[in-house]
Formats: C-alpha cells, structure tokens, sequence
C-alpha cells in the first residue's frame, strides 16, 4: 500500500460525491450527513455499548489497515 489513508470524517455532505469518484469509496459519518443523529448520540456513548454497524463497518470497509 502506497502511504497511509487519510481519512477525514467532518467532510462536508456536497465534497462526498468528488471523494467517491477520485478514490473510489467514501466513508459516510452519519452525525456530520443526518443532523438528527446528533440527538441520539448522548444516549448511545452513556450505554457504553458500540452499536452493531460500529462493529461491522471496519469488517466491510474496502481499506486494509494494519497497525500504526
């Protein structure tokens, strides 16, 4: 692999289209693309428990990442 990703997760909704052509996949940060999922976030981080997509999405993601 080529250097490290970079990975930047307050892109802003309108940039996300242009990642996705130039690298071809783009992360999708659900509190920065649905503002609603601000409001549910508090109540998740007091459960202490990573929802399920939390845990499937570095299973799925098309990245290799190993250690720093």
């Amino acid at each position: 692999m080529p250097g490290k990703p970079v990975v930047v997760v307050d892109l802003p909704p309108a940039a996300v289209p242009r990642v996705l052509a130039e690298a071809g996949h783009a992360l999708w940060v659900s509190p920065v693309l649905h503002p609603s999922v601000r409001h549910a976030l508090p109540a998740r981080r007091r459960l202490g428990v990573p929802a399920v997509f939390n845990m499937l999405a570095p299973l799925t993601g098309p990245a290799a990442f190993g250690p720093a």
